[in-house]
């Protein structure tokens, strides 16, 4: 199978247009010193929903929290087990003992977690359901994730998909420079 993705622009996420119901593959990140960095890599049948999703958990302590100072290399401590007030991973929801450690420490994190959401962007390229599965989307996902490099993303769902060929990026520069 050979696709063509066709990239959105980096959209901010108050920019979400609530109205919209795309469906496809999509990017979110982080734009820092006018460079998108990517974090992660999903499909989703309503992406402006699923964006959304994404900030409530990083607001509500679902998501590890990254220290501002570092978030631009935040694939660093991807792999840390231990947090650390003053650099890196600062929070990791382990829940239950975890989440009570996040709600008691929530001033300290809150500069932390209004610098990621306030950095917060994303990409999509929309696909039309009757054309393409959810297989399909699986498959789109594993070799995106392939093509950015797993391990510069947080998460780490790409797997073997050789039989998928992407021949043609376009959209934002700054996105299709990831994939070169």
């Amino acid at each position: 199978m050979t696709i063509d993705l066709v990239w959105t622009d980096i959209i901010s996420v108050v920019e979400i247009d609530y109205n919209k119901e795309d469906q496809g593959i999509y990017i979110w990140g982080f734009e820092i010193n006018n460079k998108f960095i990517p974090y992660y890599v999903g499909i989703a049948y309503n992406i402006q929903t699923r964006i959304t999703e994404h900030i409530s958990s990083i607001i509500g302590g679902r998501y590890c929290i990254i220290h501002s100072k570092n978030l631009e290399q935040f694939y660093e401590y991807k792999e840390t087990k231990s947090i650390s007030e003053e650099s890196g991973l600062i929070y990791i929801p382990n829940f239950p003992e975890g989440y009570k450690q996040f709600l008691f420490n929530k001033k300290k994190l809150q500069p932390h977690i209004d610098y990621m959401v306030e950095k917060m962007c994303f990409t999509y390229s929309v696909f039309n359901e009757e054309n393409i599965t959810k297989k399909d989307l699986e498959l789109i996902e594993k070799k995106c994730i392939q093509m950015l490099g797993k391990e510069k993303l947080w998460n780490t769902r790409g797997g073997n998909s050789e039989n998928i060929l992407i021949n043609s990026i376009t959209g934002d520069k700054r996105v299709v420079d990831l994939f070169d």
